[in-house]
């Protein structure tokens, strides 16, 4: 399911996103993981949302 994807699922069920990405992301986490070039990308993007959360990354 692509981004453009989820948002229509979204709008057109008025889905929250709270419920969509535990839905939605263990099935997409399986297949990007075979994907080392994209994990390599993403990986900046989660520290940066740790970060942000105020989560402590010194550990």
């Amino acid at each position: 399911m692509t981004h453009e994807e989820i948002k229509q699922h979204c709008s057109i069920y008025q889905l929250k996103i709270k419920s969509l990405c535990p839905e939605t992301l263990p099935d997409l986490a399986r297949d990007l993981a075979k994907e080392p070039v994209f994990m390599m990308q993403l990986f900046p993007v989660l520290l940066g949302i740790l970060k942000e959360s105020g989560m402590d990354l010194s550990n």
